[in-house]
């Protein structure tokens, strides 16, 4: 079981609703996993404060601050869990992959050629594909690189 599957599972795991195989499956994954294991934890906790919420006897007004401000005392902010996609490693490795294969075939001189070249108007392909690519990877590492960094800024 990876990750993905086990953190679908996590809400009925809580609410006893997976059969005994599937749960004993998850559990072991659970053992082994300590980023899955804190995530199911939360949803525990949070299961478990509403239902909490729900047996409640809401009739007065102080009751419900109660209840508000337990709930808000049982919220924390997540851990900051960094997952990349897979897609997004295989891109980055193919990019890198061609990357050392197109500019590792330049010896100093060709380096030089080459960018010569590519001030030149007519300056090939050689030259395009590695800067094309260079480009693409730059982009690629803002795209990943900042939403990362915008979810630090707010934990702090």
């Amino acid at each position: 079981m990876n990750c993905r599957e086990a953190e679908e599972l996590f809400d009925l795991h809580v609410d006893g609703g997976l059969d005994a195989a599937t749960s004993r499956i998850l559990e072991n994954h659970l053992q082994g996993c300590s980023s899955c294991r804190t995530a199911h934890d939360a949803v525990k906790a949070e299961s478990e404060l509403l239902r909490q919420a729900l047996q409640a006897d809401l009739s007065s007004a102080a009751q419900i601050a109660r209840i508000q401000a337990r709930v808000h005392e049982g919220i924390r902010p997540a851990a900051l869990v960094v997952s990349i996609g897979e897609w997004v490693m295989a891109v980055l490795g193919i990019l890198l992959g061609l990357l050392v294969l197109v500019w590792g075939s330049f010896d100093s001189t060709g380096v030089r050629e080459a960018v010569s070249l590519s001030l030149n108007p007519r300056g090939g392909l050689l030259v395009a594909i590695p800067t094309v690519l260079v480009a693409a990877l730059g982009v690629l590492a803002v795209i990943v690189v900042q939403p990362l960094l915008l979810r630090i800024n707010e934990q702090e």
